[in-house]
Parts: C-alpha cells; sequence; structure tokens
C-alpha cells in the first residue's frame, strides 16, 4: 500500500501511539481529522462532479433532438447517477460528524486511565456500606406527614398554575377563528385566501357529519373547524404522517378521501364499522382520529362526530382542492398554511399534555410517600449516592473494556489514515468517542460520589452525624423545575428521595 507523502513522517509517532493506547488520554487526533478532512473534500468532488453529470443527462432528455429511442436509456442512467449521489451525501455526513466528535473530543480531553482505575476500585463495597448507612437512618426517622403534605401542595399548585397560564383552550379557539376570519388585521395573502376557502371545507364536513351549529357559537363554530382540519389531514394523510417526504408512493387524487384510506375503498377497511347505505358508522380507532383533538381543547362534552355521509364526498373532496397549492411532480399537494395550522394547534396541544402529565405526576409520586409518611432531610443524598456508586460499579465491568477499546481503534484509525487507500470508519470513529466522552462525562460524577460517601462513612464513625434531621426546606424554585423532571430511578426506598 502506497503512503500519502505528507504523511510519512507521522509514521513512528502513531506507531508509539498505538503500543500505548491505554493512554489515549493525552492523544492528538489531529493526523485523523486531517485525513478525514481531506476524504471530505475528495468526497465533496466526486459529489460536485456527479451534479454536472446528471445536469447532462438532464439535459439529453430534455433536448428534442435526441431519439426517442435514446431517452429510456438516459433516465436510468440519470437514475443510477441520482442514486450514487444519495451515497455520497450521506457518506460526507458520517464524515463530517466523525470530524466533529473528534475535534470536540480533541478540545475537552479524556480522562486519564490511571485515575479512573483507581476510581472504581472498591466502589461497590462503598455503595454497600452507603446503603446501610440509609437503611440506618431511615429506621430511626420520625414521620413528618405536614411537611411533606406542605411540599406536595407547593408542587402541586405550581404545575396546576403553570396548566392555567397555557389557556390551551382560549388560544386554539383564537387561532381557528382567525383562520376564517378575513378581515383579520395583519394578515397576509395567504391567510386572507385561507379565510376565504377553509368555510367551504367547514361546511362540507359538517354536511358530511350532520353537524349544526349557530353562527353567534364561537366554541361550536371552533370545534367544528378543528374536525375539519382533521378530515383535511387525513385527505391528504401521506403528507402529514410522512410518507410523501419520505419517498413513498403518492395515492391517486381519485382515491383520496376522507378517511385517508389510501387505495380508496372504504367499505373494505377498518375505517368504518358498518354502513347503512351511505351512512358510514366510524369504527372505534376513526372516531379517536376525528375527536381527540377536539376532546383534548374542550373536553368530554364537547362536538363528536360519528356517522359520515358519503353522499358529501364529493363535496368534500372539491373543498380540499380549493386549499391545495400546484407542484411540479404534479398531483394534488396541501397548503402550507393549513399545515403549519394543524402543527401549531398539535404543538400546544403537547404542552397543555405535559403539563397534565406533570400535574400527574406530582400525584403518584407522592402517593407513596404518603403511605409510608416519612420525610427526608439533608442525608437523602446517601440514598441516591449509593444507588449510583452500585449501578456503577456494575457497570464498569463493560464500560472500562470499551474505554480501552476505543482508544485501540481510534489510534489503529489514526495508524490507517496515512495510507493512499485508506477508507474511513466513522461508525467506528463516532462509537469510540461516545464511549470515551461517556466515561469521561462519569467520571467527575463517580469521583465526587466515592469522595461523599468516604467522607460521610468517616464522621459517622466519629459520632458526629445526627441521627434525626430537621425537615427539609421547601424551595419555591426548585418546586418549579419539578415539573419538568423526570422522576429519579432508584430502588424503592430511593424513589422517595429529592435532591
Amino acid at each position: 500500500m502506497k503512503i500519502l507523502p505528507r504523511f510519512r513522517t507521522a509514521i513512528f509517532g502513531l506507531a508509539f501511539g498505538l503500543a500505548t493506547s491505554a493512554s489515549h488520554a493525552q492523544a492528538d487526533y489531529a493526523t485523523l481529522i486531517e485525513a478525514l478532512q481531506t476524504k471530505n473534500r475528495q468526497a465533496a468532488i466526486l459529489l460536485e462532479e456527479g451534479d454536472l453529470l446528471m445536469q447532462g443527462y438532464q439535459d439529453y432528455l430534455d433536448d428534442p433532438e435526441i431519439e426517442a429511442i435514446e431517452k429510456p436509456a438516459l433516465r436510468k442512467a440519470l437514475l443510477k447517477q441520482r442514486a450514487r449521489q444519495t451515497l455520497s451525501q450521506n457518506e460526507i455526513k458520517q464524515i463530517k460528524s466523525a470530524m466533529r466528535d473528534l475535534r470536540r473530543l480533541q478540545k475537552n480531553g479524556s480522562v486519564d486511565p490511571t485515575g479512573l482505575r483507581s476510581s472504581y476500585e472498591g466502589l461497590e463495597e462503598l455503595a454497600k456500606q452507603a446503603h446501610a448507612a440509609w437503611e440506618k437512618i431511615l429506621s430511626i426517622r420520625k414521620q413528618l406527614k405536614s411537611d411533606l403534605l406542605s411540599e406536595f401542595q407547593t408542587k402541586l399548585i405550581v404545575a396546576e398554575g403553570i396548566l392555567q397560564d397555557l389557556k390551551t383552550q382560549e388560544n386554539v379557539s383564537k387561532l381557528l377563528l382567525d383562520s376564517v376570519n378575513s378581515r383579520r388585521a395583519g394578515s397576509g395573502n395567504g391567510d386572507f385566501e385561507i379565510a376565504l376557502k377553509l368555510p367551504y371545507l367547514k361546511m362540507a364536513t359538517a354536511r358530511g357529519f350532520g353537524i349544526s351549529y349557530q353562527r353567534e357559537d364561537e366554541e361550536r363554530h371552533a370545534q367544528l373547524i378543528l374536525v375539519a382540519l382533521t378530515a383535511y389531514s387525513n385527505y391528504f394523510w401521506d403528507h402529514f404522517d410522512g410518507s410523501g417526504a419520505a419517498g413513498g408512493k403518492t395515492p391517486s387524487d381519485r382515491d383520496r378521501n376522507i378517511f385517508g384510506i389510501p387505495d380508496g375503498r372504504i367499505l373494505m377497511s377498518h375505517a368504518i364499522s358498518h354502513n347503512k347505505s351511505n351512512y358510514y358508522h366510524l369504527s372505534d380507532d376513526t372516531r379517536i382520529r376525528f375527536n381527540s383533538r377536539v376532546r383534548k381543547v374542550w373536553g368530554s362534552g364537547s362536538l363528536q362526530v360519528e356517522i359520515w355521509n358519503q353522499n358529501y364526498s364529493n363535496p368534500f373532496k372539491q373543498a380540499c382542492q380549493k386549499l391545495t397549492t400546484s407542484a411540479k411532480e404534479g398531483g394534488l399537494q396541501p397548503n402550507e398554511t393549513i399545515i403549519s395550522l394543524i402543527k401549531e394547534i398539535d404543538e400546544l396541544l403537547k404542552i397543555d399534555d405535559d403539563a397534565r402529565q406533570a400535574i400527574t405526576q406530582i400525584h403518584s409520586q407522592y402517593q407513596l410517600k404518603f403511605s409510608k409518611a416519612k420525610a427526608f432531610g439533608e442525608n437523602v443524598w446517601l440514598s441516591t449516592a449509593a444507588y449510583n456508586a452500585a449501578i456503577w460499579a456494575s457497570e464498569s465491568k463493560e464500560l472500562l473494556p470499551l474505554f480501552n477499546l476505543a482508544g485501540v481503534r481510534l489510534a489503529k484509525q489514526s495508524e490507517l489514515c496515512i495510507l493512499q487507500d485508506w477508507t474511513p470508519d466513522t461508525h467506528g470513529i463516532q462509537m469510540s468517542v461516545r464511549a470515551i466522552n461517556q466515561v469521561s462525562q462519569r467520571y467527575p460524577s463517580v469521583v465526587k460520589v466515592r469522595r461523599d460517601i468516604k467522607d460521610y462513612l468517616s464522621d459517622s464513625d466519629k459520632g458526629n452525624r445526627d441521627t434525626i434531621n430537621e425537615p427539609p426546606v421547601i424551595d419555591s424554585e426548585k418546586s418549579k423545575e419539578f415539573i419538568r423532571e423526570r422522576p429519579a430511578k432508584g430502588p424503592g426506598k430511593t424513589n422517595e428521595s429529592e435532591t
């Protein structure tokens, strides 16, 4: 294999680095990064040449002087080149990702292997001693129900306040009613067009589902618009579920329908449970799909649809087609403003759902605490420390060998990258960097837990630790943070703890 001249002087140093791969904390990956940059430039040149080649094929296909019999071969060559371009683009992305990871690793550095090994030595035994000390604290603690209840109420008030401040129903209603208000101040041409055409979709949906409403009933009006938008997203299902964007087969415009059945065979699908003539009774899943958004905003007493009159399928299709845009590939394309409106509503509902889940989480987390009626003070960290120390000690049996293997793999790539026919193992480089980063990021926590446990056990042996601690101080700012955090994981008794 031929060695690139500019890399010959690095052979001795890299070979020595491979032999001492355990010290990759001090490794310099400049040579490997430079080689990846070279590969990236080469791939970019090939990609640019491929683009020119594709443009040449396309020009030939568009040339009226080219015989029709020659065009199938040209089109086939164009498709093959397009596939090669996709592979080249993916290769460039992987190379750039590997370079980015290596630069970050070179900047942040890695943990010293000697210090790493010493930090894990005896950690399992320390974890057992810490767990025993925590069990002793639990056995002598007094029940402090009032403080636990106060903490629970504080966090619940904060979570419920955040939910109320969201004003989901008000905001969603405003978005929906504004979408059909052609006189709304500050609206652009696109919004004005939607405001003129969306009522046709709303009326077609209302007639098909047999929904009646009064013009002055804004709440009912907004609910109906949301049902119509859901029907619109079903009609263009391939654009809303990602199939179109992923290059999936586009359904025929003739087969599009309110239920989002790709082949248009509604009676043969699971979208309906049964039908009586032209009245289609929606299946359970379809009812949920149509009604879930409305129910999330306005509750169980809101507008619900159950039966669709197929006689209104053509008016509904025509209303949907009015809200489309032209596309070079042909076929119907949904209006981007409508798509953005539906996505904005879904985002508001997701935020609302997260806030409700936070409240549910507070209830469920404190239900166990109330049942045990125990409060925790300044030594609550010991439970988490004991749990983490045990887990980290167990994981180190696999993590440390991976750490060493990652250094060997990167050193090997650094050795091979000076060869002219080198093909970078971008996946291996990324996995190696990830393994080194994982160990390096955890190392300070391991050192801290180890030091804290040893200090606590040392003071405890001297009798300097109180057996009964003061109740926890309730911090309103931390209470606000609580609803955005997941419950701490750990053994049964440590789930109750909070730092």
